[in-house]
C-alpha cells in the first residue's frame, strides 16, 4: 500500500480547482435567472390585454395592448348558470386598440361540462370561475405564441364592478 502525501503546489491546484467549480455552478445559476427574466419581459411585452366594459348590453371588448388578439371566446357566469357567447359575436382576432361589441342576450346557457367538452384545455379556467362565489365574465383569447390567457371581471347581478384579473390559463394549474 503506498502512502501518498500531497505537495503544497498540488493542495494549492485542488483548491483553485473546487473555487473554479463553484464559481462556474454560480455563473450557472445567475445565467439561467436572467434568461428566465428576459423570456418573462419578452412574454409580457408580445401578450394582448384585453379590457372591457361589462355594462348593460351591448358589452365592449377593447384590445388595449400593441398585439393582435387571437381566437377570442367569451364565456360569463351569471347565478350560478354558465353562458356561451356565439361564436360569430366575439371573433377570430382583434388588432391593437380594437374595440368588438357584442349583446348579452344573445349568450346561450351552457353547462360547464359542456364548455369543457368544446374547450378541454381551459378545464382549470371553468373550475376556477365555478367555486368563485361571484358572477364573472371572462373572455379568453390568445397571443402569437398560442398561449391561452384569460380575462376576467367579477360583480353581482348584471353589475360587473368589482376586481378583475388577467393572466395565463397554465398558471391556473
Amino acid at each position: 500500500m503506498e502512502n501518498k502525501t500531497f505537495s503544497k503546489l498540488e493542495i494549492i491546484y485542488k483548491i483553485f480547482a473546487i473555487i473554479g467549480i463553484i464559481i462556474l455552478l454560480w455563473y450557472t445559476i445567475e445565467t439561467y435567472k436572467i434568461r428566465k427574466n428576459s423570456e418573462l419581459q419578452v412574454s409580457l411585452t408580445v401578450r394582448p390585454y384585453l379590457g372591457f366594459i361589462a355594462d348593460p348590453s351591448p358589452y365592449t371588448i377593447t384590445n388595449k395592448s400593441n398585439n393582435v388578439a387571437l381566437n377570442i371566446f367569451q364565456f360569463s357566469k351569471i347565478n350560478n348558470q354558465f353562458y356561451l357567447a356565439e361564436e360569430t359575436s366575439v371573433g377570430s382576432a382583434l388588432s391593437p386598440q380594437a374595440t368588438i361589441h357584442f349583446d348579452k342576450t344573445q349568450n346561450k346557457p351552457i353547462s360547464s361540462s359542456e364548455i369543457i367538452r368544446r374547450m378541454p384545455n381551459i378545464k382549470p379556467l371553468v373550475d376556477y370561475i365555478s367555486k368563485k362565489e361571484v358572477n364573472a365574465f371572462v373572455v379568453i383569447y390568445e397571443d402569437l405564441f398560442g398561449n391561452k390567457l384569460f380575462t376576467s371581471i367579477y360583480g353581482s347581478g348584471d353589475n360587473f364592478d368589482k376586481a378583475s384579473e388577467t393572466m395565463y390559463i397554465k398558471d391556473l394549474h
